[in-house]
């Protein structure tokens, strides 16, 4: 079997991948399991069901099976993501500095 990892966001490039990899000789007997991530259950079967019907609308063959995965984010003081926040926001706030400098120096010219 081909087992594909769902990526929402990667552009189909590992459906493409898969694709690929049953034109060659080596692989072209093999089936595709498509695995995907759901927070709740109550949104598995949903995911499912799109899933599906975005492999049929390509006309890929394949199984789906969803994994439900709580995800159970703690935050306490001083914790690294709590410095990915800080470090976000001043890069962000950087850009910000950054773009509205480069606006007024348009304005001016």
């Amino acid at each position: 079997t081909i087992d594909l990892y769902w990526i929402v966001r990667d552009g189909g490039l590992m459906l493409l991948l898969s694709q690929l990899l049953l034109t060659k000789e080596s692989f072209e007997s093999c089936k595709i399991q498509v695995f995907c991530i759901a927070e709740e259950e109550a949104d598995a079967e949903g995911l499912k069901a799109d899933v599906k019907k975005f492999l049929y609308d390509l006309r890929m063959q394949a199984e789906v099976f969803v994994i439900i995965m709580k995800w159970d984010v703690q935050v306490d003081s001083g914790t690294p993501q709590d410095e990915s926040l800080d470090a976000f926001t001043s890069a962000n706030q950087r850009i910000v500095d950054y773009l509205t400098e480069m606006k007024a120096r348009a304005e001016r010219e």
